[in-house]
């Protein structure tokens, strides 16, 4: 039998990693180590490490790509199948090889992103053999990954000794003091901590991570900047500031990822081609959404923003809300966007923006996603044979309140929406469905627990949510 290596290359609990401080310049970094992690890096480690051949090229911006027209069957030491959305897939041609690479990746993780989620999974496949890789990279991503993440999941990070000083973030030993920022002193920070600060700091434009994103979703940088810092997205004075987290996911596309090629005689070149493309489908569609997510936003502040002072006035929203944008240097029209994207990756997108506008902005997202998903095309052919709706949550809530429970409330919110949006047979029409949750305090148990505690009683549901974006043909009972 071949000594072919099918490697899976994934992440999990990543929102701890991301989301475990309040600090919106470590979540940044946390994000984009991440999205590194799982794509950049993977293919970096192959290209600069001499493991050839492989079917790696790189682009006019000196980041690395996919290329189709290099093959496994004609002699590669290794083909990446898909990179990036969140994970990777790699096809070996022995474990020699693989584990030459996952030895110089591992080395790449410690250095550059101490304690990321990154777990490992491998399966061995015969490329000449009878098993269609389809049927391989779904044992792979599915009952193999499971028991890898299992072992990720039982890990503990090294805890320091009585004389270590923690890291104000992470509880873990600290290993330098961070850089100043604004009013804020130098505080200690672990090696996690370090490596987000050395791609994200807010003072400083050049750095990756603010680099990456002003390419991923590029804004009019003639007059505004992405916020790096909660208070500059919101700040009013004298009153109380509330953000909003929302989280987004495409509805169904395990399904249909699990599916591919189910009921067709595909070889296993026809399966990676189609592979490829969903996934390069899925990420040009997030991709899109959310560009055209900033796009509405800024033309509107263009459009009906007043001067007043140093402070812009500006509406926003079919019901017009009123914002004010905060102004980064007197006397210019230079202005805090009121929306930031921590996450995109994949379907899954994460986004932090001022709490009025929150409903407004997601809804122009879910409703781009499943327009993208409806028109992109390769080689002239539609990727996706019928569009692909999204579903939402959005938690609002105050500025300081902990980022990490923020988002562990829309991700439950955005299950609330999926659950609903089952149940009401809305996803028979492909319509995506929106929750969303304001709160002023803690929360005491999940939504689904609140809501029967406090919103619901012998006479009927005072929330009535969550709700569909589209109007369905037809209408069922709520739940």
């Amino acid at each position: 039998m071949s000594g072919n290596q099918l490697l899976l290359i994934d992440t999990t609990q990543t929102q701890r990693y991301i989301f475990g401080s309040n600090r919106l310049m470590e979540n940044i970094g946390g994000s984009y180590l991440v999205a590194m992690a799982t794509e950049q890096w993977v293919l970096e480690t192959i290209v600069k490490n001499g493991i050839e051949p492989h079917n790696i090229r790189q682009k006019a911006d000196k980041t690395y790509e996919i290329n189709p027209d290099r093959y496994f069957e004609d002699g590669l030491a290794v083909e990446v199948i898909t990179a990036g959305g969140g994970n990777s897939i790699l096809l070996c041609r022995d474990k020699t090889v693989m584990k030459t690479f996952l030895r110089l990746y591992s080395h790449r993780l410690l250095r550059d992103a101490p304690n990321i989620p990154v777990y490992t999974a491998h399966e061995p496949f015969d490329w000449s053999g009878t098993q269609k890789l389809a049927e391989a990279v779904g044992k792979l991503m599915g009952e193999t990954a499971n028991k890898a993440k299992q072992m990720q999941q039982d890990s503990q990070p090294l805890l320091g000794v009585g004389v270590s000083v923690p890291c104000k973030a992470t509880g873990l030993p600290a290993v330098q003091m961070s850089k100043p920022v604004g009013d804020t002193p130098p505080y200690p920070i672990s090696a996690e901590i370090a490596a987000k600060h050395a791609v994200a700091d807010q003072k400083n434009e050049n750095l990756a991570a603010i680099t990456y994103l002003k390419k991923e979703v590029p804004i009019n940088e003639d007059h505004y900047r992405y916020p790096g810092d909660f208070d500059d997205m919101v700040s009013r004075k004298g009153e109380a500031n509330y953000i909003a987290i929302v989280h987004a996911d495409g509805d169904g596309v395990g399904s249909r990822l699990k599916t591919l090629g189910k009921g067709k005689d595909w070889d296993n070149r026809t399966y990676i081609t189609e592979r490829r493309k969903f996934s390069d489908g899925l990420k040009a569609a997030t991709r899109q959404a959310l560009q055209a997510t900033i796009k509405s936003l800024q033309d509107k502040l263009l459009q009906d923003s007043k001067p007043n002072g140093d402070v812009l006035i500006a509406f926003y929203g079919d019901e017009e809300q009123r914002i004010e944008l905060q102004p980064i240097e007197e006397g210019k029209y230079l202005y805090y966007l009121p929306f930031r994207p921590i996450i995109s990756g994949g379907d899954d997108v994460t986004f932090v923006c001022d709490g009025r506008i929150a409903h407004a902005l997601t809804l122009n997202y879910l409703r781009a996603f499943k327009q993208a998903t409806n028109s992109i095309k390769t080689e002239g052919e539609k990727v996706f044979d019928k569009p692909i709706s999204a579903s939402a949550g959005i938690a609002i809530v105050r500025t300081h309140y902990p980022f990490a429970r923020a988002y562990d409330l829309a991700e439950d919110l955005m299950e609330n929406a999926k659950r609903a949006r089952r149940f009401n047979k809305w996803k028979e029409e492909e319509i995506g469905a929106l929750d969303w949750h304001f709160t002023v305090g803690g929360l005491y148990g999940d939504v689904r627990t609140i809501r029967e505690r406090e919103y619901k009683g012998g006479s009927g549901d005072l929330t009535l949510r969550p709700v569909a974006i589209e109007k369905p043909k037809q209408l069922s009972e709520r739940r």
